[in-house]
């Protein structure tokens, strides 16, 4: 992840392009190593709003979205060159459409629209998660293995400290695809 980096795609004001602006945006925001449930509500409300630049902003040839990554929150933008400002509009529970800035609204941390030269600009953004305290946990789990005496398989120290330093690309935890934790077991002596 690295905190302040942007990444802007242009695309025509066409009904292919809402696909090609999901992928775009979920190879990003995956690119930065976040979530994938960031990624997938990045994508999801980038859809919304450049399927509303086609539908309402008809006078816009193109429209731009920039995906910026800070070390709070991801924001991303949509600029068309359209008329008009998007608004949150009523819907029977039976229509087909409507519900866009709905979505926006209901899973964004924020969201809104602003004036740009020669068009606007519709925004969201959403708050990083917050990263997990740093603990030590080779550390803690050697003192416990010679207090109990059961062995981990992961390396005993040998300075008076009792503890031995690990190399940081040796972890004991790490993290599958699918999201869940896996033990596995390093053996840290060389």
């Amino acid at each position: 992840m690295v905190p302040n980096d942007v990444q802007t795609f242009s695309y025509p004001s066409v009904d292919a392009s809402v696909s090609d602006a999901r992928k775009a945006v979920r190879k990003v925001v995956s690119g930065w190593g976040l979530t994938s449930d960031l990624a997938e509500t990045a994508e999801l409300l980038t859809s919304e709003l450049v399927t509303n630049v086609i539908l309402h902003a008809q006078d816009s040839a193109t429209c731009r979205v920039i995906c910026e990554l800070s070390a709070k929150s991801v924001t991303v933008t949509v600029i068309d060159h359209g008329r008009g400002i998007p608004k949150m509009r009523s819907s029977s529970d039976t229509a087909t459409s409507g519900r866009g800035l709905f979505l926006v609204d209901a899973l964004a941390q924020d969201w809104g629209t602003r004036s740009v030269l020669r068009g606007k600009a519709t925004y969201f953004v959403l708050d990083l998660p917050e990263p997990a305290p740093q603990t030590d946990d080779i550390a803690t789990r050697e003192t416990d293995e010679r207090s109990t005496g059961h062995n981990t398989g992961l390396a005993h120290s040998t300075n008076y400290r009792g503890l031995r330093p690990v190399p940081s690309g040796l972890r004991p935890w790490r993290r599958t695809p699918r999201a869940r934790y896996h033990c596995t077991t390093y053996d840290a002596r060389r």
